[in-house]
This record gives C-alpha cells, structure tokens and sequence, in this order.
C-alpha cells in the first residue's frame, strides 16, 4: 500500500456503492505464432466479446527476425505483419481492453505467455476451456478446439490454417455453452 499526501491507494473496487458485484465482462482471446529463433513471437492478436463481435484484430510484427511463419498453422504471411505495429505499441490498447475482464480462451497459457503477460495482474480471472471436464476425453485429456467445435457446436474451423477472430469465436460460444459448470469447477461460482 502506497501513502501519498494522505490519500492511501486501494485495489480497483469490484462492487458499487450499494455493495452489489459490478457486472463481470467475459472477453474471449486468442493469439497465432510465428517462429522467432527457438521461440514464439506474437504475429496476430484477436478478441471478441460475449456476442462474437469482434473488439480487437489486430497484426502484430515481432521485433525478432522472423525464421518461421509457420503459416500451414497460423495463416500468417510476411504481407500480413510488414506494416503492423509492434507488441510494445499495442500491448498498452490490449491492457485497457482486458482490465478487469474475464478473459476466456483454450489453452490459454500458450496465449498469455506469447503475450508475457502470463503473471499480468490487470485481468479479473482467467478461465481456460480446456480445463473443464465436459471438454476432456474419456482419458480427461484436451481436446483441440476444432474438435470441440465440431462437436459441440456442430461448426467447422481451421479448415486449412488457424483463424483467431473465428478460434476465439468459437471458444467464447463453447464457454457459454457450459458456462455455470466451468465456473463452478475453476471456483468462479
């Protein structure tokens, strides 16, 4: 806690004056790669809200050199990032967007690393899909998300590479699809 001038800093208030929680925002992200050396850089970032719409789209040029675009997975070409801003332009845009949200997204881990946001403290949960029982297998292991698509939303993805705007879709509407028994069973609820 930080005293200035008498005034003492708290923690962002999560009720109102009538201490009813304020109302949680769920956004749905997800992120593709490119290779950079030995490691994943962020080359696309996409986020949607609890209808689908999309809040952000955005191309991402990674300041590393590029060795692999991994395109067969990520879809993304030298076109896509030769003119888009960098990380460290858009990451404040992202913060903004994210804070106090609960940010919904499959393996999302491997989103947030990318993102070096993993440890971020801006964010009102996290809540990953593929943890929840109702989308594991019979081994409880996860399944892909175009697998649960398929199955579950009978919707077809990643036809051929990945597309985040249409991954982070299709993630947020599985969320809500089982939303009371995901949040149950990450203890949101």
């Amino acid at each position: 806690m930080v005293v200035l001038h008498n005034w003492i800093s708290t923690p962002k208030a999560t009720t109102n004056c009538s201490n009813k929680p304020l109302p949680q925002r769920f956004l749905s992200l997800d992120c593709e790669f490119v290779q950079c050396g030995n490691r994943h850089a962020l080359a696309r970032i996409s986020i949607v809200d609890e209808l689908c719409k999309t809040v952000l789209d955005s191309y991402v040029r990674p300041t590393e050199r590029i060795t692999n675009f991994i395109t067969f997975v990520s879809g993304i070409t030298y076109e896509h990032i030769k003119h888009a801003t960098t990380w460290q332009e858009l990451r404040p845009k992202v913060e903004s967007l994210l804070r106090n949200c609960s940010v919904v997204g499959h393996t999302t881990h491997s989103d947030l690393k990318v993102m070096e946001m993993e440890g971020w403290k801006g964010f009102r949960s996290v809540i990953d899909i593929s943890k929840c029982s109702v989308y594991r297998d019979e081994q409880n292991r996860i399944q892909g998300l175009k697998k649960l698509a398929a199955k579950h939303l009978s919707h077809s993805i990643q036809k051929s590479s990945h597309c985040s705007v249409e991954d982070a879709s299709a993630t947020m509407k599985l969320f809500l699809l089982n939303k009371p028994t995901i949040l149950r069973e990450q203890q949101f609820i």
